[in-house]
């Protein structure tokens, strides 16, 4: 991956439409903000001045150049600075750290695969927020799972958690699979249906 000059970013950004600016503005302030949030449900007091400066700039650079190893650093040190500040690794909060961070993801990732000057469908879009929402409920599974075994202070059992995760994964698999359906193949549409988009992203 090159690095981008200076004169490159800026003519880069003159060169996004409005939905890219949101979604550069949201993959911004989306680590910052879990940062803060780690700071200030956590026991732990750290520096929160220079992490929410250092996390700032890495999200940032990541919004200006999404397609390269800068996000998952980004996710990287969130992680990280959760870990370091709130010791309780099964708090509620953790769900609401991984929804922000699940964010993050995707939105570099759609910058990631569509030039700067595309704008993303409505069809993809409301794509992308079902599918999340299906992620969403699977972690909120897997984290009652580990509240659970907390909880009843019981010994770990590698068997019956990894088990519980497969049936959870399947379980995520199978809704997705029922909800995508069997697309038809071109000129097999049912009648009076119309004609599917050719892409997914509008010039």
């Amino acid at each position: 991956m090159r690095a981008m000059s200076a004169q490159e970013w800026i003519d880069d950004v003159g060169a996004g439409r409005l939905q890219r600016q949101v979604l550069r503005l949201v993959a911004t302030g989306v680590p910052p903000g879990a940062c803060a949030l780690a700071a200030a449900v956590g026991q732990v007091h750290r520096n929160l001045t220079v992490a929410l400066l250092a996390i700032g700039f890495l999200a940032l650079v990541s919004a200006m150049q999404p397609d390269g190893y800068l996000p998952l650093v980004t996710i990287v040190a969130v992680v990280g600075y959760w870990i370091v500040v709130v010791p309780d690794h099964t708090s509620p909060w953790s769900m609401v750290v991984a929804a922000l961070l699940y964010l993050f993801h995707t939105v570099t990732a759609m910058m990631a695969m569509t030039p700067t000057s595309a704008t993303i469908s409505r069809a993809t879009l409301w794509r992308y927020a079902a599918r999340s929402g299906l992620i969403a409920l699977t972690v909120v599974a897997t984290w009652a799972i580990v509240e659970l075994f907390s909880g009843r202070h019981a010994p770990g059992n590698a068997v019956l958690t990894g088990l519980a995760v497969v049936v959870i994964i399947a379980a995520a698999v199978a809704v997705r699979a029922l909800s995508l359906g069997h697309p038809l193949p071109p000129g097999h549409e049912a009648p009076g249906s119309p004609p599917r988009a050719a892409s997914r992203t509008e010039p």
